[in-house]
């Protein structure tokens, strides 16, 4: 197991050592922002670290309402949904997309998320070795 021995941002450090980071989920690097911080620790004093559960079991609070409507806004969209995981978020899309597709061809190292919804919500599907555009031709 690696030990990281400093926060999670462009470099870690790791055995005294300093490393890029490009394996979590930290994409656009906020995740030690001054801004990002202190916007959480308001929201860790008005709601707890988390509401126990999914929106679904538990309700939606305004909070993702605001975040909702305000992607909206910066995407220049009518609406938006957030989910708290991306594995719930390609459940429910996929679930969303059955009616629209009669098979699915997916690679491999597709991610589990995917795997599973698909296992959930039809029997159609295939999992190929390497998904290339020539292999879904002959498909």
């Amino acid at each position: 197991m690696t030990v990281l021995s400093s926060g999670i941002g462009n470099y870690i450090l790791c055995n005294k050592k300093k490393y890029s980071y490009f394996g979590g989920n930290n994409y656009l690097g906020l995740a030690n922002h001054p801004d990002v911080k202190e916007s959480s620790i308001q929201s860790i004093k008005k709601y707890g670290v988390n509401f126990s559960a999914s929106r679904r079991t538990t309700g939606t609070a305004d909070i993702h309402l605001e975040l909702e409507k305000e992607l909206a806004r910066f995407k220049d969209k009518q609406d938006a949904v957030i989910f708290a995981s991306g594995y719930q978020g390609n459940s429910i899309l996929l679930d969303v997309l059955k009616s629209r597709y009669s098979a699915v061809f997916m690679d491999q190292l597709a991610h589990p998320s995917i795997i599973a919804s698909l296992r959930e919500i039809t029997q159609l599907y295939s999992i190929l070795n390497t998904v290339t555009p020539f292999i879904l031709i002959l498909c």
